[in-house]
């Protein structure tokens, strides 16, 4: 396509101004693209493994809990309901859990913030994707700056006042993600674009948090 519009040479990707704003004023089919494709490549890739299942089977099968047994089944004539526990070959379960329920957690994603006297601004918290389950929440939010490729390539100390300044507010816009979970385990992600075929940057940060 290059070519035939007249370019004999691949263009670059300048260093040019960062894309202000955030992932929430862009139009959904531009955020839906990548999400899909990653969730393609993440299905592709799914690993099984032998999870441990508990429940009631119609033979015995694996550990079956005989006490249990003995206490409701036998006395209310279910002779063949065999309670206990045994390990079962499936998807993974975090993921497949994952992407079932991450239509609907987006929905409520959303978190108002109420305001008292006259000065306001912020009326809500509202992550690109939350996934949750009983014991652990995750709050992703896609940046279109180029902040990890630059982090990659210099210091934080090198880095110009306004890049700190607007990742600074990046990371405090996670954190304030993070504490209106209230499961034991909360993961706040941010997700900066890379050039296509660069090698994939992943950084890890830990706070505490009263329990947490």
């Amino acid at each position: 396509m290059l070519a035939d519009t007249g370019f004999t040479v691949e263009p670059g990707v300048l260093d040019g101004p960062l894309v202000p704003g955030s992932a929430q004023q862009m139009p959904p089919w531009v955020l839906a693209g990548p999400v899909l494709a990653r969730i393609e490549r993440l299905l592709k890739g799914l690993a099984r493994a032998f999870v441990p299942t508990t429940g009631l089977t119609q033979a015995p099968r694996g550990t079956v809990d005989w006490n249990r047994y003995a206490r409701r089944s036998i006395p209310t004539g279910n002779w063949t309901q065999f309670p206990g526990t045994w390990p079962e070959l499936r998807d993974d379960p975090w993921l497949v859990a994952a992407l079932r329920v991450g239509a609907s957690v987006m929905t409520q994603r959303r978190r108002p913030l109420v305001w008292r006297g006259r000065m306001r601004s912020l009326g809500h918290l509202a992550p690109d994707v939350c996934l949750s389950r009983p014991d652990h929440t995750i709050w992703v939010d896609a940046k279109y700056k180029r902040h990890a490729e630059m982090l990659n390539r210099r210091s934080w100390r090198d880095l110009p006042d306004a890049v700190q300044s607007a990742h600074r507010a990046d990371v405090h816009q996670a954190l304030a993600y993070a504490a209106t979970a209230t499961t034991t385990r909360v993961t706040a992600v941010l997700m900066f674009p890379v050039k296509q075929g660069s090698e994939v940057l992943l950084s890890t940060a830990e706070v505490a948090a009263g329990q947490r």
